[in-house]
């Protein structure tokens, strides 16, 4: 059954782009900085290595960097088989790389995402795609996930159906129509920025969401949909088999031993001791309420008898 849903995964992404090949710096390697941005919650150099573009990120924060640098590395470590996001290095603070505006802090390493955002993208159909929980007068929603505009919206592309499962998987918050990338000349979906991870039960909420749809609303999935959900769920299926919890806990800690964590370290806050053990218990809340979701995923998809 795993290698079934391995093979459909890479059918999906066969024919895949050097966004997704594996980041070539060591350290040793000339970089130049060839340009700089400012986000409102970033620094962002932009720097070729090996004559391949790159993103150099650090948070504005300072009490924030290893938390966020830890997290990035992770959700790009768990998504790199989908190879729908960018593929993320960790800068140790010893590394002194051009385009590192804080000299003594980690920073992170990215692949470059083709294609424009999809807030950028106006006039075109994807223009509209709203990942990200809203009412219909955009206001955020709060304790909501998988409503049924994004699995309406989740059919337009097989990429979203993946990208989706993959924010369920890690309960990232924050996918915005700023972190998506839409790439015309290949039909392809690219996320990025993904630190926001592992702080809330996004699947859980989506059981509780498909529980209204199904047994409040009655609501009738479309074949489309039904379709879409089974690339989810099927995602789902090889996360959790490749994932497992242990597995993901013993990155995260390898991460933060990159950041500059040290245990037992007096300049280590117990702020950020007690914000490290929150996300390792969510990381096991989330994967039992993953394998709940997939049982629902199941009956909706299931073929007709």
């Amino acid at each position: 059954m795993v290698r079934n849903v391995i093979f459909s995964i890479i059918f999906l992404f066969s024919g895949s782009q050097c966004l997704f090949s594996k980041i070539r710096y060591t350290g040793n390697n000339k970089v130049f900085v060839t340009g700089s941005l400012e986000s409102a919650n970033s620094y962002i150099s932009y720097v070729s290595i090996n004559k391949k573009p790159y993103i150099i990120k650090q948070k504005k924060d300072n009490t924030k960097q290893i938390m966020a640098v830890a997290l990035e590395a992770l959700a790009s470590y768990i998504a790199k088989d989908l190879k729908i996001a960018q593929i993320v290095q960790i800068i140790e603070a010893k590394d002194p790389i051009p385009g590192k505006l804080y000299s003594s802090y980690p920073a992170t390493l990215h692949t470059l995402a083709s294609g424009k955002m999809v807030s950028q993208l106006q006039g075109h159909k994807y223009f509209l795609l709203c990942l990200k929980q809203r009412d219909l007068k955009r206001n955020k929603i709060i304790g909501q996930w998988l409503t049924e505009t994004i699995v309406d919206q989740i059919t337009w592309h097989k990429h979203l159906a993946m990208i989706i499962a993959l924010d369920l998987f890690i309960s990232n918050t924050d996918r915005n129509r700023r972190n998506l990338f839409y790439d015309e000349k290949t039909d392809s979906f690219c996320a990025i920025d993904m630190e926001n991870i592992y702080k809330r039960n996004v699947a859980e909420m989506a059981c509780e969401k498909l529980h209204q749809m199904i047994d409040i609303r009655q609501k009738e999935f479309s074949l489309e949909e039904v379709e879409a959900l089974k690339i989810v769920n099927s995602t789902l299926k090889f996360l959790c088999k490749k994932y497992p919890p242990y597995k993901v806990i013993a990155c995260f800690d390898k991460y933060l031993a990159l950041a500059g964590y040290v245990k037992n370290n007096s300049f280590i806050s117990t702020k950020l001791l007690k914000k490290i053990e929150r996300h390792k218990d969510m990381v096991k809340q989330c994967y039992e309420s993953t394998q709940k979701l997939i049982l629902i995923l199941n009956d909706i998809t299931k073929k007709p008898e």
